[in-house]
């Protein structure tokens, strides 16, 4: 997959409650946050083919994954439009990019203007929201590896950055972790605290009962 850099270099951007409206397409209300939240898989990717399913008569988006911001999605992904032939319907065309907020529901990977799909040009608005894309957290967790190693506790620093790249989380910074989540750590000698989502059962610092 080829890495993006649109989201890297904009990420201090303010997130703003979005409100969509093409032609006659009135989507509810949704911030990029809440988007995220509701998506299988959340990427941007160049448009390889449209064409139309002769059975259903619907389009069918076959897209190549460039980089992914939630979710593992293939790197040549097939999806559907859940507006397609109504007024909020995207209008994809071959060799555009776009950034895929999919879900995937009725047996397929579907995605939606409502959603939060849009052009690659139009989505500087959701960068905040997003963070740091997949490619991006890989070279930071190659980093703290490196960084790992020649120390008497290396075993278990290693161990919990594989703990931090398994969650997609990223090392808690020196102001403490973002507000609706919690620091977690492994419970040995040298390894990295990260932030998890407070609601997160699977935290390797709880007490045991």
């Amino acid at each position: 997959m080829r890495p993006a850099s649109l989201y890297t270099t904009t990420l201090l951007l303010t997130l703003t409650p979005i409100r969509l409206a093409f032609a006659d397409c009135q989507c509810p209300p949704m911030s990029a946050k809440e988007q995220t939240a509701t998506a299988t898989y959340v990427f941007n990717g160049d448009v390889w083919d449209v064409e139309i399913d002769g059975a259903t008569k619907k389009k069918v988006i076959t897209l190549d994954v460039n980089d992914t911001f939630k979710g593992k999605p293939a790197e040549r992904l097939e999806v559907r439009d859940n507006e397609d032939g109504k007024d909020c319907a995207t209008d994809f065309h071959e060799g555009e990019t776009y950034l895929v907020y999919a879900r995937w529901q009725w047996g397929m990977t579907q995605t939606s203007r409502c959603w939060g799909t849009k052009k690659i040009q139009e989505a500087m608005g959701d960068a905040s929201a997003l963070g740091p894309s997949a490619a991006l957290k890989g070279k930071y967790y190659a980093k703290l590896r490196e960084a790992c190693m020649g120390r008497r506790d290396t075993p278990c620093c290693l161990y919990s950055v594989k703990a931090m790249s398994d969650g997609g989380y990223l090392p808690q910074p020196e102001g403490g972790c973002p507000e609706e989540t919690i620091p977690d750590l492994l419970r040995c000698a040298g390894s990295y605290t990260w932030c998890v989502p407070a609601t997160d059962t699977s935290r390797h610092n709880q007490k045991r009962k």
